[in-house]
């Protein structure tokens, strides 16, 4: 799972609160009026300058504006935060870790230092920081959706699924129209085993979802995990009458291998390769199939470009196994 659901957009989207999965979602200026005044009149034109670098994406102006707020304003919260998501964007990330942290120092509710911080520590795997930051009484009685949502990303990589769950429905009962919040909880209940109950809450982020590619496309494949074949096949229809691309037939081809329809997998398979010539996995599970068909010649030919296309790729080894064993 991709982590990062904040970046630039969501530090200035959250300071009122906004769900850390709409990253794509217009920036409404008028959120930043709802930032507190600086203390004191000489930093706020850097303040707002440093705002508006941000939200243009000019990182290094942001850096400078919000260091010069730093200077004047040493104990302001919000522009030690602003200051870590430019430094983030300018990939200067343990300066940005540390800006942040002086900033939840300082305020330890600062949600837009929570979120971002939480999924920096995502990003890199760190999840028993990112569970201490955030599983704390001052910080879980704000109701912030984004960040039970992300103490539930931390738990489900710690393996803590029950604890991951119950923070996912949290998140869900806070905003309930976010579908990426139903797919993680869904996830964290198959790896709990409770499979059914994962298909439940997936097919509601699916109607949640509807119009979404980019989430329909993670629902799709979290069914493809699930071996929910049939609706796994459902949610890639919808996806490819949207927009017919090699992924999406990818997936579906997937879906309808494991569904036994092995003629309209290798369809599917085929499609997306003439979508993506590059998609090596692609020429392997048309491989697999046409061995299954015993049709050894184009077995070869399909294993032998996957080969060629991931010499070390996912698949290799079994590959190589599966050439050995043809006629």
């Amino acid at each position: 799972m991709n982590y990062r659901m904040l970046h630039l957009f969501g530090v200035l989207l959250l300071a009122s609160c906004g769900g850390p999965e709409q990253a794509h979602e217009p920036v409404n200026l008028g959120l930043l009026a709802r930032n507190p005044e600086p203390a004191k009149p000489a930093s706020q034109d850097d303040y707002r300058r440093g705002e508006q670098a941000l939200l243009s994406g000019d990182f290094a102006m942001a850096k400078a504006a919000f260091e010069a707020v730093i200077v004047k304003e040493p104990e302001r919260a919000e522009a030690h935060s602003y200051l870590a998501a430019a430094l983030e964007q300018l990939n200067d990330r343990t300066s940005a870790e540390s800006h942040y942290k002086i900033a939840l120092a300082k305020k330890p509710d600062l949600l837009h230092a929570l979120s971002n911080l939480s999924a920096l520590y995502l990003d890199a795997n760190r999840f028993q920081e990112c569970a201490t930051i955030l599983d704390k009484p001052e910080v879980l009685k704000a109701g912030a959706p984004e960040v039970y949502f992300n103490l539930g990303l931390a738990r489900a990589g710690l393996k803590d699924t029950k604890g991951a769950e119950a923070a996912f429905r949290v998140a869900i009962q806070r905003a309930p129209s976010q579908a990426s919040y139903r797919t993680a909880l869904a996830q964290a209940l198959g790896d709990g085993g409770r499979v059914a109950d994962a298909i439940v809450e997936l097919r509601t982020a699916r109607d949640q979802a509807k119009g979404d590619l980019a989430a329909l496309r993670v629902i799709g494949a979290t069914f493809r995990e699930l071996r929910a074949a049939t609706e796994c096949i459902t949610t890639f229809d919808a996806v490819i009458v949207s927009k017919d691309d090699g992924a999406a037939r990818f997936e579906r081809g997937l879906c309808k291998f494991a569904n036994k329809d092995g003629a309209g997998a290798s369809e599917d398979l085929k499609r997306s390769l003439e979508l993506e010539p590059k998609l090596a996995l692609g020429h392997y599970w048309l491989g697999v199939i046409a061995t299954g068909e015993k049709n050894a010649a184009e077995a070869k030919t399909r294993l032998s470009k996957y080969l060629e296309l991931e010499p070390n790729g996912a698949k290799a080894k079994e590959a190589q196994a599966r050439l050995k064993n043809l006629p």
